[in-house]
C-alpha cells in the first residue's frame, strides 16, 4: 500500500510485522501478492514464518 509517494523495498521483518497485524486485527487471511512474478522469494518466506509461528501453515 503507498500513498502515491516515492518507493522503496519492503524487508521480510516489514512484511512480517504487517502480517501479524492483519490477523492480530481479526483478518482470516492474506493476499499474498497479485501476481507471482512481483513477489520477492525473500517476502514470501517471510509471510510462510508467520503463518508456521501461528500454526496456520506446517
Amino acid at each position: 500500500m503507498g500513498d502515491g509517494g516515492k518507493s522503496k523495498a519492503i524487508t521480510p521483518d516489514e512484511i512480517k510485522a504487517a502480517t501479524h497485524a492483519g490477523f492480530d486485527g481479526g483478518g482470516s487471511g492474506v493476499l499474498i501478492s497479485r501476481n507471482y512474478s512481483e513477489a520477492e522469494l525473500r517476502n514470501l518466506r517471510a509471510v510462510g514464518e508467520v503463518l508456521k509461528e501461528r500454526g496456520l501453515w506446517e
